[in-house]
This record gives structure tokens, C-alpha cells and sequence, in this order.
């Protein structure tokens, strides 16, 4: 974290630097220690095991979540090593240089986002309060979406890459629509700044009554035709939102792909599967809005990961930290009540299926 700072003092004067409140920067910071510990966290954990013998036993391990014989020094015995100067970045160099890299990544764009807040005309005044960062999967240098909320209350989604596409759909829409579209579409406003642009946010909201529940699902079948006829692609859960009986792309990315070409086949992979593929990219199941279906880490699990998939609340699997900071820390999966994405309508409280 020292070094992140110590990057971003030398980038940025004062003025720039107060485009973010203290709890804004302090935001992005926990996103950092979110990177690193992903980086880092199963090396971690392997040497700590080292370091106390072995991985406590599963039934330590629950009575420590219950509060049970909960304790710290060994944690902090091994924490006080590594401070020291335990050798630990030399065992893992790898580790070490991507460690180093995403520090020096996430500062220039920490500080990229500061002077572009700077620079750009805005539609709210003073500095962003708070921010919800690493709203995307990380692309060109570790850059990723971001959600500001403005010390005036106001908010706007930040997206590292121009408008261009999303300011295109919204024409797109509108265009049909003046031809005798019989609901319209919506897509979000934006501001597009070429290398970067600010968005509307679109949160989910539930259907006024039954009769906008079912405009929900034909403007649904409206938007998988025009997706479809442009050979759109990644309309997943994630870029979808339900707001009221609209649903909202929040992410077109691949609005416009690019096509599968003949030369794949020539790479190992066959002219079967080449011809297969090309008649699934031709089909309305390419643009991701219809059900797709993801393996999960229990055997067996599957789910659905289509623009209009899900409705159901489930228990799945997930991969989390357990008694963090204490002697009976362990990396476990753990079950979790999973409820209906954002994707999914809803109408006086219950999903849609």
C-alpha cells in the first residue's frame, strides 16, 4: 500500500488529488488489497500452514467460526516473520514481479481516473464521496469499471474505454423506434470522451403490475432480434439489468464482433468443429441472452448464465476465507444462499422465471 502512495504522490498534485474524498481513495485502496490477495492469498496460506504445522482440522475450523477456541498467536507470530523480513517474496519471484506490476497498474490508473475527473466536464459538482471499484474483469493494463457516487449526491458509472458503441446502439434504438417500434427500448445515456466515458447508472427495479411484466419479456424477444441481427455477443447475466419493465445492456462491448474464420480449422481444431461453430454463431443462442449453461464446482452443478437466466434463489458452492486473522484461518468452500441477479424481473417482490 506504501508503495502504491508513494506512486501516486509523485503522479498527481494536490488540486488533482482532491477530485477524490479520503473515503473514495480509501475505496480503491481496498481494491488493491482485493488484487493482491487474490494474487497472493493461496501462497499465503501455503506458507502459514508450513509455519503452524499443517492445516487445522475441519472440526477446529468450525468451532473457531462458532467463536469457540478462536486464537491469534500463531497468526501473529507469522505475520510478525514476515515483517521481519522473511524471506517469502524469494520463494515465490513470479508472485513477486506480478505483485510489483499490479501496484504500479492500479496507481497509473488510479491516477488516470483523478485527471480525467479533472479535466472532463461533469454533470455533478465536487469531489466523488465514495467508489465501488473493480465493476468489470480487468482489460488493457488492469483498468476496469467503476461506480462514483458524487459528494452531491449525484452518480455515473466510469468505464476506462470511449462510448462509441453504446452511443451507436442508442441511435440504433431510437431509429427503430421512429419506424413503428410498438414498445420502445432503452439503453443507458453516456457521455463519451473517446478513451473513456462516464455512464448512466442503471439500477434494477421491480415491475409495476403484471401488464408491465409482460411488456418486460416482449420488449425481451424486441431486443434478442436486434441483437441478433447484428451477430451480438456476451449479452450475459452480468451486462443485463431489469429495470422496471425494461431490460437495460449496461455493457455492450460485443455488440459488433468479430466473425469466426475459416482459418481456425486449419488450427488443430478440425473442420467439424469449425462448421459447428459457425452454425451456432449464425443462431440466436450466440448473443448469450437465451440460456446458457455454466458448469460449477460441484459436480453436477450447473447454471444459468443467460441474459434472462436465473429467477430462482439457490445454495452454491463459493470459495471463501474462514476465521480470517486468527490461528484456524483456512480456505474453504462454504455454501451460500445465492438470490436472483439483477438481470431478473421481478413483480411485488417475487423473480420472474
Amino acid at each position: 500500500m506504501a508503495a502504491g502512495r508513494r506512486l501516486l504522490s509523485d503522479a498527481l498534485d494536490g488540486a488533482t488529488a482532491g477530485r477524490l474524498a479520503p473515503e473514495a481513495w480509501h475505496d480503491l485502496e481496498r481494491d488493491l488489497v482485493r488484487r493482491l490477495a487474490g494474487l497472493a492469498g493461496q501462497a499465503l496460506i501455503e506458507a502459514f500452514d508450513r509455519f503452524r504445522g499443517g492445516p487445522p482440522e475441519p472440526f477446529r475450523v468450525r468451532l473457531a467460526e462458532s467463536g469457540v477456541r478462536r486464537t491469534v498467536t500463531r497468526y501473529q507470530d507469522f505475520i510478525a516473520g514476515l515483517l521481519a523480513g522473511d524471506p517469502f517474496a524469494g520463494r515465490w519471484p513470479v508472485l513477486a514481479r506480478l505483485a510489483d506490476t499490479t501496484v504500479e497498474l492500479w496507481s497509473r490508473n488510479a491516477a488516470e481516473l483523478a485527471r480525467r475527473l479533472r479535466d472532463d466536464e461533469l454533470p455533478f459538482q465536487g469531489p466523488v464521496a465514495r467508489v465501488r471499484a473493480g465493476l468489470s474483469d480487468p482489460h488493457d493494463g488492469g483498468r476496469t469499471v467503476h461506480a462514483l457516487t458524487f459528494a452531491s449526491g449525484g452518480e455515473l458509472i466510469y468505464k476506462p474505454r470511449g462510448l462509441g458503441l453504446e452511443a451507436g446502439f442508442a441511435r440504433l434504438l431510437a431509429w427503430c423506434g421512429e419506424r413503428g417500434l410498438s414498445l420502445d427500448l432503452r439503453s443507458p445515456r453516456g457521455i463519451d470522451r473517446g478513451t473513456h466515458g462516464w455512464a448512466e447508472p442503471i439500477s434494477p427495479a421491480s415491475c409495476a403490475d403484471e401488464a408491465a411484466a409482460r411488456r418486460f419479456h416482449r420488449r425481451a424477444g424486441m431486443l434478442l432480434g436486434v441483437l441478433h441481427a447484428f451477430g451480438s455477443r456476451d449479452c450475459h447475466c452480468e451486462n443485463l439489468v431489469a429495470r422496471g419493465e425494461h431490460p437495460v445492456l449496461v455493457d455492450l462491448e460485443a455488440w459488433m464482433p468479430v466473425r469466426w474464420r475459416k482459418w481456425l480449422a486449419g488450427e488443430g481444431l478440425g473442420d467439424a468443429w469449425y462448421q459447428a461453430a459457425r452454425r451456432l454463431e449464425r443462431s440466436v443462442l450466440a448473443t448469450g441472452l437465451l440460456p446458457q449453461w455454466r458448469e460449477g464446482p460441484r459436480r453436477g452443478e450447473l447454471r444459468n448464465v443467460g441474459g434472462l437466466g436465473g429467477g430462482r434463489p439457490e445454495r452454491r458452492l463459493r470459495r471463501v476465507w474462514c476465521n480470517v486473522n486468527t490461528d484456524q484461518m483456512v480456505w474453504a468452500w462454504r455454501e451460500a444462499e445465492e438470490g436472483a441477479g439483477s438481470n431478473v424481473p421481478t413483480l411485488d417482490g417475487r423473480p420472474l422465471e
